[in-house]
């Protein structure tokens, strides 16, 4: 698979977060390792083929939350497709990040639009 499009939901010296969906109906979830240098998927390639992704030339809504862990440590990270839970990672390390859009792979356009981005506080 390639042509990945989407955002990065976490960053910082250690890994990065890329949460992307392709025109060919496929979505990932990965993570790059800098100590390993290489890319670590978190959803296996079974779970990629996503039903919830409009695919071609259709309009996509990306979101991730990313919010205290509801277990009262660590964050959790929940990847909507149009609106719809399509991935969830509970209780995630908590780390100083940096957020920001991604394209993957194969050159290609895309367009971004109603980009937001709210801070959570850290303590």
């Amino acid at each position: 698979m390639d042509r990945f499009f989407g955002f990065i939901t976490a960053e910082n010296s250690d890994f990065s977060i890329f949460f992307g969906i392709s025109p060919y109906q496929a979505a990932i979830v990965t993570k790059w390792d800098n100590s390993l240098r290489d890319w670590v998927d978190l959803i296996s390639s079974g779970q990629m083929w996503n039903t919830l992704v409009k695919a071609s030339f259709a309009t996509n809504h990306l979101e991730a939350i990313v919010r205290p862990g509801q277990g009262g440590s660590g964050i959790d990270y929940i990847f909507k497709i149009n609106g719809k839970n399509a991935y969830v990672f509970n209780g995630q390390p908590i780390i100083a990040s940096k957020v920001g859009l991604g394209i993957a792979w194969q050159a290609m356009g895309v367009w971004y639009d109603n980009f937001e981005f709210e801070e959570i506080e850290s303590k």
